[in-house]
């Protein structure tokens, strides 16, 4: 899976942030925004624990005059794109099982919408070919008659 340069896990970060160091939301997300904004343009994806580590506790030292607490190696397993986008699960969500039935309902769809052009198709053409039969078999019968 190709790493991503824009921080896309920024909403998993402030979860985190809130349920491992007990920070309220608001000062998670202005925590994650300078995380975000120090991140632009690096990939995410090949940073190691430490050096999330030492940005996340630069970013809550400016927020809180303080560093955090907080579990380096775990966060960044659970900020890994895999496993973002597989929480990804609701409605129009990007977790693999939505996209297969995403894609299970568009080729039904499609199914049905070529089936219906078809029977369109057949009845636009029918008043030409029941004329065309028609006339064959009355054609048939005037031969017969004679």
């Amino acid at each position: 899976m190709r790493s991503h340069r824009a921080f896309t896990a920024a909403a998993e970060l402030v979860d985190l942030l809130v349920l491992q160091t007990g920070v309220d939301p608001c000062t998670a997300h202005e925590i994650t925004g300078i995380v975000a904004a120090e991140l632009a343009g690096r990939e995410f994806a090949e940073l190691d624990a430490s050096t999330f580590a030492s940005l996340l506790r630069s970013a809550s030292a400016r927020v809180l005059g303080q560093g955090l607490s907080f579990d380096a190696e775990a966060m960044l397993r659970e900020l890994a794109l895999e496993r973002v986008v597989a929480t990804r699960t609701g409605i129009g969500g990007c977790a693999p099982i939505r996209v297969e039935e995403m894609s299970g309902q568009l080729e039904a769809g499609v199914a049905q919408l070529l089936a219906a052009s078809e029977r369109r198709e057949v009845a636009a053409h029918f008043p030409d070919r029941l004329f065309r039969e028609v006339r064959a078999a009355i054609g048939a019968a005037k031969e017969e008659w004679r």
